[in-house]
């Protein structure tokens, strides 16, 4: 994906919304920061000075380490006026990972490869594996 035109849009869309790029504070730009981890600059002056600035640091995300799938959730924002993905994070599972994926040993010889490699990737980020090993879902899967 070309990042710099999908920052380009993304820069006009935010921009578009003067009350907002002008005279407010949080907004899309700050929310798309929040949601790829990247802090805010403290609103300390000007409005649109801050917004600037944020739009830099998005731009030097975007340019240098987003991935297609993260450009994408941009292009949506911008383009078809997706909302920012929002994650609960008053609910129990908030920040944890859930990975729904039943397989059947008898149709499949690598299902003990399979669930290795998602326990070592798993463990390596800090969460903790669990598998439902012997519950059966469907004998077709």
């Amino acid at each position: 994906m070309n990042a710099e035109m999908i920052f380009n849009e993304f820069a006009k869309y935010a921009e578009s919304d003067s009350k907002y790029y002008t005279f407010g504070k949080h907004g899309v730009i700050e929310d798309v920061l929040a949601w790829f981890n990247i802090p805010s600059g403290k609103f300390i002056g000007a409005s649109s000075s801050v917004h600037a600035d944020n739009l830099e640091k998005l731009h030097n995300f975007m340019v240098t380490k987003a991935t297609d799938d993260q450009l994408k959730v941009i292009a949506n924002i911008c383009k078809k006026h997706v909302d920012v993905p929002v994650v609960d994070f008053t609910d129990d599972a908030a920040g944890q990972v859930f990975v729904s994926m039943p397989m059947n040993e008898q149709k499949c010889d690598c299902v003990a490869v399979i669930r290795e490699g998602i326990r070592t990737a798993l463990t390596s980020t800090g969460n903790e594996p669990y598998f439902l090993d012997k519950a059966i879902h469907s004998e077709h899967l």
